[in-house]
């Protein structure tokens, strides 16, 4: 989190606003198409937890096994489709890319970036592995060492004056790197027993990982393409100049989310275990700690970011880089309101209630879509920014709170019922 101080204003100076701008833009394009994994990697953790705490050997060796050999089918499926588009798509209308610098660069750009993301695809596997084993802070640890190999790629490809596609390229392969090695250490050293094996797989796996993975499969595109397209969309609407003013601001909000994210990722796990042995309590009271926490924390940030944005994201990339305070507030509300939320997500991923969130995402994001580009137009990134936060405020937020609490009374009658049964039929 703390690398983007260093690299961004050398990317920037060396790139150049428009391709600085066009390189956030095609990863903001390929970033929306998470759902390549059908779902099935928040399916694996889900499934995977419950395993774990059951200390189902055999059915976590299936799972991982099943997960890998079906991601792998989908990222070669999904490769094949994108060579074949590749020469077809006019790449610089899609990403209105003016400049014949910026032009000449784009289909280059998407290329390396969709191709480090495929080969990936696979990979995640090891980091949904270590989540639900509980020992998330390995992914962490090794996310850390890609950050800063990517960082000295970056310092080398600048002084060697690479290609801004072959720079890109260098940049955005590192974290592949580290993740196969990671991979390779977990399922070999760490976890043998647990190496993804053809003989592990199961199609009865693949068929609960696929109607799982189906209701993740739709949340994950409903919530990208609501959550994620404000670069592309001020691409159209504005330029890619305003991506890169619009797109380092947004990345100082996202640190925000991305520390509360750290905190409330291993819960999903946790509430997943505790809603099996019925300890509603816990999750209901951890629940209320987190959210606490959360608001606080993001209020604070989003205070010190709105007073002291400006002035240091000048000192920081030079004078001609001017935000708005009111760009700054929108996406400070929006990062606020999301932490808000995310403790109640933890509490229904872990109880594997997905498809109800699918319904409200389906009411947000076309609704925030239109707000975006409408808002867009006239006001510019804060009109976007702003509107971001009023339609999450208004729609995923109420809805959410009141589904959580819906499910936790559902899981108290249950572990109610079950004790008593229990009581009235001892072993």
């Amino acid at each position: 989190m703390a690398l983007p101080v260093i690299t961004i204003p050398i990317a920037l100076n060396y790139l150049g606003h428009e391709i600085y701008g066009l390189w956030v833009a095609v990863s903001s394009f390929i970033g929306m198409f998470v759902f390549a994994d059908l779902g099935l990697g928040n399916g694996l953790l889900t499934a995977l937890s419950r395993a774990t705490g059951r200390g189902d050997v055999k059915a976590q060796q299936r799972l991982i096994s099943t997960t890998s050999c079906l991601l792998a089918g989908s990222a070669l499926l999904l490769g094949i489709v994108f060579i074949v588009l590749l020469p077809f798509l006019p790449w610089a209308d899609i990403l209105n890319a003016r400049t014949p610098a910026a032009a000449s660069t784009v289909k280059g750009v998407v290329a390396v970036i969709a191709f480090c993301f495929l080969l990936n695809l696979p990979l995640t596997t090891v980091q949904r592995s270590q989540m639900a084993l509980q020992e998330g802070y390995l992914t962490s640890l090794w996310q850390c060492v890609g950050s800063f190999c990517g960082m000295a790629v970056l310092l080398l490809g600048v002084r060697a004056k690479l290609a801004p596609a072959l720079l890109v390229f260098g940049i955005s392969a590192m974290p592949l790197i580290i993740t196969a090695t990671n991979w390779w250490w977990f399922f070999h050293k760490a976890q043998p027993t647990l190496r993804p094996r053809f003989e592990y797989f199961s199609w009865e796996e693949s068929g609960v990982l696929i109607r799982v993975g189906i209701a993740f499969f739709m949340l994950s595109i409903l919530s990208a393409v609501g959550m994620y397209a404000d670069n592309l969309i001020i691409a159209q609407v504005c330029d890619l100049k305003t991506v890169t003013i619009y797109s380092v601001p947004a990345r100082m909000a996202l640190m925000l989310g991305a520390i509360i994210n750290m905190i409330c990722a291993p819960m999903w796990v946790a509430n997943g275990e505790a809603l099996a042995r019925g300890d509603v309590d816990w999750v209901r009271k951890n629940t209320a700690r987190l959210i606490k926490a959360s608001v606080m924390f993001t209020a604070f940030g989003t205070i010190c970011l709105v007073i002291v944005g400006p002035p240091v994201l000048r000192l920081w990339l030079g004078n001609e880089f001017i935000v708005s305070r009111w760009l700054l507030l929108g996406l400070g509300a929006s990062a606020v309101l999301v932490s808000a939320s995310a403790p109640y997500f933890v509490v229904l991923n872990g109880a594997g209630i997905i498809a109800p969130q699918v319904k409200i995402f389906l009411v947000f994001t076309p609704v925030v879509l239109v707000a975006k580009i409408f808002f867009g137009k006239w006001f510019g990134p804060t009109g976007i920014s702003f509107a971001n936060a009023a339609c999450y405020a208004v729609i995923v937020l109420p809805a959410v709170v009141i589904l959580c609490r819906d499910v936790l009374r559902h899981e108290t009658k249950l572990t109610i019922i079950a004790t008593k049964t229990a009581g009235s039929h001892p072993a």
